[in-house]
């Protein structure tokens, strides 16, 4: 099918009683006739008897007819009653190529040119919109025991859709024809690559975290093992977790002084999120060494978590349902999508990117929008930026399908992997994510998508976090955004003014065995002081020799024996023989310790003696 936008230079052309056919080439006549062939035959007769009307106002391109056109001419001429096949046919003939469907659009009524207009602008239009703009009703009856819809004649291409909890009817597309005449309604998505610079006619924000994810990532996992990342019920990370974590890792936020705290926080929650539920989903530590996309698909193929970080501002989205909406699987296309223009340096239009996404084949692209993935018209989703209410159907693709994709760009620039450009925040934009406008790859999304194979990062500005005495076990904290304050929380106490104190009793707090004290002074040679002072070396040397001070005895080692007082021959046996001294050991009060392991030579040494034990 030639994709050419002719739509709005043919709205103009209705009066024209003359249109041009054009043959569909063979590929295209195929794919059609595979997307008419799910309908039935009383839901094709309408379009058909439409092409008989339309018939005598076309002709065609060539001069000599081909084999397709006398077929076509034959049928529309002819036959009066056709089976599927030749049905399927002729309307794949006009519907094969854009300037026949343009004709096709022209001959039908208005109202039903302002259906395909409102569904390939929203992919659902409200039957009750439809009656309230055109006077008439598209639903002819409905089934008694099933929700079965039948259509009016001139819709009967539409399907119906019902929002179960509100109980309302709306018109739609088949996925597969929708995608195939998006060209004809919607704006033609711009090529991927876009600009050298951005535009001069915004300040735009700019947030490029390329240089600070090497720290941040470290200081991330040390949060992980001290155990500061926490999840409610569901596993998912809680955004007031998220704000109260980010006051020690200080990861840099995309809108930090909104006054929205979602806002405020918005890339701690897709950050630390990600990386909670990922990691704890790995046996091994994450660095960059390791492959981002492998460390990030339970986090992408999670439906759960993924819609929980992107959409904030909406509610009623139940876990029950989640699963079989295809929000992962749309995680998984836009990745793709991504992963095709990664290696271009030049500035992306986020905009025309979802346009892509939206209008480009195959036809299961269109499945970004979320709208044939199953139980999500079983939910009742309602927005945070809106006064509560339903959202209806016809809304979906601006507050939900918009939204998804540009906060997965969100989401991919709060992990360093694009830079991006926006605005300041506005409160009453849609979602958290309206503002984006252009996004690039930055060299570590390059490497983390498997562009290169290499990556070292940026020389991240260098400077020492804490200061140590070098007399007494005190240190203290040289910034206020020290992202590696929270390993003190398991070695020192606070005594004030940033200054930490250092005991036997706040180091040993969190460590129960030998491998715990060297977990810990590993910890503070990695992220406070590789080489500390003498008094500090001495103090570490200390606890690992006071750890292995009190040697455990299994109590099955010895058997205990309670002596007579007044049995001198056997004392002086006990002390005389040098086997019995060997593996006896005496206590107070007569007490005899007997080594288990060679208790049996013990009992026969005594039998020689004349005593049985």
């Amino acid at each position: 099918m030639k994709q050419t936008a002719l739509w709005d230079e043919q709205k103009s052309k209705e009066s024209t009683t003359t249109f041009t056919l054009y043959e569909p080439d063979a590929q295209s006549m195929s794919l059609i006739t595979d997307m008419l062939n799910i309908y039935r035959v009383q839901e094709l007769r309408p379009v058909l008897q439409t092409l008989k009307e339309l018939m005598p106002h076309c002709v065609f391109a060539g001069e000599k007819r081909s084999a397709k056109e006398k077929r076509l001419i034959n049928l529309l001429t002819n036959t009066k009653t056709m089976p599927k096949k030749d049905l399927v046919f002729v309307i794949s003939y006009f519907f094969g190529i854009t300037n026949n469907f343009v004709a096709y659009l022209s001959a039908i009524p208005k109202e039903v040119r302002r259906t395909w207009e409102l569904v390939m602008q929203n992919y659902y239009v409200s039957c009750d919109r439809l009656k309230q703009e055109t006077g008439q009703s598209c639903i002819k009856s409905r089934g008694w025991y099933y929700p079965e819809y039948t259509l009016t004649d001139p819709f009967s291409l539409f399907w119906v859709q019902t929002h179960y909890p509100t109980h309302a009817t709306y018109l739609c597309l088949p996925k597969e024809l929708y995608t195939w005449f998006s060209s004809c309604f919607l704006p033609t998505p711009q090529a991927a690559s876009a600009l050298e610079t951005l535009p001069a006619d915004k300040p735009y924000l700019l947030f490029n975290a390329e240089r600070e994810m090497s720290s941040l990532t470290l200081s991330m996992e040390l949060h992980y093992k001290q155990s500061a990342f926490t999840t409610d019920n569901a596993d998912k990370l809680k955004g007031a977790t998220a704000r109260k974590l980010n006051k020690t890792i200080h990861a840099q936020e995309f809108f930090p002084k909104a006054p929205d705290n979602t806002a405020a926080s918005l890339r701690s929650l897709l950050l630390f999120s990600s990386f909670c539920l990922c990691r704890q989903k790995s046996q091994k530590a994450f660095n960059w060494d390791r492959p981002f996309e492998e460390f990030t698909i339970p986090f992408r193929e999670s439906t759960l978590h993924l819609v929980h970080a992107s959409m904030p501002h909406l509610t009623g989205l139940h876990v029950r349902f989640l699963s079989n909406t295809g929000f992962a699987s749309k995680g998984l296309q836009i990745w793709e999508a991504l992963s095709a223009i990664a290696e271009d340096r030049k500035w992306q239009d986020a905009d025309q990117f979802v346009m892509r996404l939206r209008c480009n084949r195959p036809a299961g692209s269109y499945n970004v929008m979320f709208l044939y993935g199953g139980y999500i018209r079983d939910m009742e989703v309602c927005t945070a930026k809106l006064p509560k209410r339903t959202l209806s159907l016809e809304e979906y693709y601006t507050y939900i399908g918009i939204p998804f994709v540009k906060a997965f760009l969100f989401w991919m620039a709060a992990w360093g992997l694009i830079e991006i450009a926006y605005e300041e925040f506005d409160p009453q934009s849609i979602s958290y994510y309206d503002t984006l406008r252009y996004f690039r790859f930055t060299d570590l999304g390059r490497y983390a998508m498997g562009k290169t194979k290499t990556y070292r990062f940026p020389n991240e500005e260098s400077k020492t976090q804490f200061e140590l005495e070098e007399d007494r076990l005190l240190l203290r904290s040289l910034h206020a955004d020290n992202p590696f304050l929270a390993i003190l929380s398991n070695m020192a106490e606070p005594v004030g003014g940033n200054r930490y104190r250092m005991t036997s009793s706040s180091f040993l707090k969190k460590c129960n065995t030998l491998k715990d004290i060297e977990q810990q002074i590993k910890l503070f040679r990695q992220y406070v002081a590789a080489k500390p002072p003498k008094i500090w070396e001495d103090f570490f040397t200390q606890m690992q020799q006071q750890a292995t001070a009190w040697k455990h005895l299994a109590a099955y080692s010895y058997h205990l024996f309670q002596l007579p007082k007044g049995d001198p021959q056997l004392m002086r046996i006990l002390a005389s023989d040098p086997l019995l001294r060997q593996y006896i050991k005496r206590a107070e009060d007569y007490i005899l310790l007997v080594d288990a392991l060679h208790f049996i030579e013990v009992q026969k040494r005594l039998k020689e003696y004349g005593y049985l034990v």
